[in-house]
């Protein structure tokens, strides 16, 4: 956010810290997940982070909670959170009889478990939409539960969930949509990890360059959102808090405050002298804050809400000029596939994500073919296609397509015996 940005240099190797401000540098990488042909696994070494009520730690580092190690604890004097390591893979699949969005937690029996995101809450209360198989981070107890039957009964101190991921009927999971390294949400509650490191902007030095404060947050913050309701989060530099502000001016001049629709909602970031403030008892006041992440809790029935949107780069984590080998990484094929029903001949799927789609057959007649094209969404053939032809029997015959997320795979094919037609994920879409 700001001018600063468009102040790097074209000669220098690195962003430099006088010339970004508002943003990421670091963002814990303690969940690592991945799928496997509907299956989602929480890998080996993965740290999940478990609410445990609103008393002192009375256990240890080291000691076992959930069937795994506690590495860290955070306790800010309310609210307590265990962080637990497990050694070896959580692996969780099953067949869903419909599509939707999973979230997905270990249980305090140690195990992988995931609920429909449509059945997630948070609040001081337990949720009283009646629906099967729900999951409640109940806020004034500060506990993560699951129920199996209709909310009469709940399992406590669950963790927090470590990932959403889509899942398509009769296939299992398909796409990880978020991993909750450094942030995440549960319900219409979202929480900011400890130890993410950010820039705060602090004004200018006498040459023009910003000036800025670099921090590293102690203890995990949350907060929890209304019905409807826009959030984005900052973290408040020494006081360590959490705090929201849905009306966000990014300009040089002072906002008129007759346009403001809520009082103490409203923040305002100037890139000319590099300041925050926010509008409280009629006045502009500078803050340090460093801006995290948005969430945007949306209405989606008249019994019970929840955060529909998840961005970790509404603010920006800066990158090395010389990360550019991880960057093109990123888009290559990665080992990650599901396997794909093939629908008939010139008929079309969506593709889950970034990735490829991938065809192996045997000819059974002279001039066997397979193709693959995108399609755009008036039905016509994209720029990108690709077709196989073998001119004799008992021949295999592959071709493979990149693909973007969304895009429309038409298939086609002719005298074949399939062998396999997956989706292969890239690197960087897992």
């Amino acid at each position: 956010i700001g001018d600063g940005i468009y102040a790097i240099s074209n000669a220098s190797n690195a962003l430099k810290q006088n010339q970004i401000s508002n943003c990421l540098l670091e963002v814990p990488q303690k969940v690592k997940v991945e799928l496997d042909n509907g299956a989602l696994t929480l890998e080996a070494g993965s740290v999940v982070i478990v609410p445990y009520g609103t008393s002192a730690p009375t256990m240890e580092i080291g000691e076992t909670l959930n069937e795994g190690e506690i590495v860290d604890i955070s306790w800010d004097g309310e609210k307590l959170f265990y962080y637990v390591k497990y050694d070896s893979d959580k692996v969780y699949s099953y067949t869903p009889s419909s599509s939707y969005d999973d979230v997905c937690f270990i249980a305090s029996g140690g195990y992988a478990l995931s609920r429909g995101i449509s059945s997630w809450f948070s609040g001081s209360s337990a949720p009283d939409y009646e629906r099967q198989y729900q999951q409640w981070y109940d806020t004034m107890n500060n506990i993560v539960k699951h129920s199996s039957d209709y909310g009469q009964s709940w399992t406590s101190y669950d963790s927090f969930p470590f990932c959403v991921a889509s899942v398509t009927q009769s296939v299992g999971y398909i796409n990880i949509k978020n991993i909750f390294n450094g942030f995440g949400f549960i319900g219409s509650t979202i929480w900011c990890d400890k130890g993410v490191k950010g820039l705060a902007s602090n004004g200018r030095n006498a040459d023009g360059s910003l000036k800025n404060i670099e921090y590293t947050f102690s203890k995990l913050t949350l907060m929890t959102a209304n019905v409807g309701q826009r959030m984005y989060l900052y973290r408040l530099v020494g006081y360590e808090t959490a705090c929201r502000y849905e009306y966000l001016y990014i300009q040089d001049e002072q906002p008129d405050a007759s346009d403001f629709n809520y009082t103490g909602t409203n923040a305002w970031f100037s890139p000319r002298d590099n300041y925050w403030r926010i509008y409280e008892d009629g006045d502009w006041n500078i803050v340090s804050l460093i801006p995290c992440a948005y969430a945007d809790c949306g209405l989606t029935t008249a019994e019970y809400y929840r955060p529909n949107t998840f961005k970790t780069k509404q603010s920006f984590q800066a990158l090395d000029y010389n990360d550019t080998e991880f960057i093109a990484h990123q888009a290559m094929p990665g080992s990650n596939y599901i396997s794909l029903s093939l629908p008939a001949s010139e008929g079309t799927l969506v593709a889950p994500a970034d990735g490829y789609a991938v065809i192996n057959a045997s000819s059974n007649t002279a001039n066997a073919y397979i193709s693959l094209n995108i399609k755009d969404s008036t039905n016509t053939i994209g720029i990108l296609q690709d077709l196989k032809m073998v001119p004799e029997t008992g021949k295999v015959i592959a071709t493979s397509l990149p693909v973007s997320k969304g895009e429309i795979i038409q298939v086609g094919y002719y005298g074949i015996s399939l062998n396999s037609f997956r989706f292969v994920y890239a690197n960087g879409s897992i």
